[in-house]
């Protein structure tokens, strides 16, 4: 998994995810830390309630946000048209639960199921 955009990237191997799920309350971002906020578009590192320190790819006026997690870095994104940020939650999740397959280990339990409302990535 990449996302990047204006300078920004992050990478998170299938292997090292942990969850992955898809956020449709609304991204409650608090200090920027690296990075910027232009007409509700974040790119860089933020601290984010109830996630912190995160690398942020989104869009605030296009939930929903897809959070993607490993023990490194915890990435939010979203994509242009919800409909294309849940085709994307969905792909993300089915890979990752078939990593966890492949490797012998279970699911992890925190996988949820696809909650409703529109998606973003870039």
């Amino acid at each position: 998994f990449v996302v990047f955009g204006a300078g920004y990237r992050a990478r998170v191997p299938i292997a090292e995810m942990t969850d992955v799920s898809l956020d449709d309350s609304g991204l409650r971002v608090g200090r920027r830390l690296n990075g910027h906020s232009l007409g509700g578009v974040l790119r860089g590192k933020f601290n984010c309630r109830g996630v912190g320190e995160c690398q942020v790819f989104v869009d605030l006026d296009k939930p929903p946000f897809l959070i993607v997690r490993s023990p490194g870095v915890t990435v939010m994104v979203n994509a242009e048209s919800p409909a294309e940020t849940r085709r994307f939650y969905r792909d993300l999740k089915s890979r990752l639960e078939d990593a966890h397959r492949d490797a012998g280990s279970p699911t992890p339990p925190e996988l949820p199921a696809e909650p409703q409302g529109p998606v973003r990535r870039r």
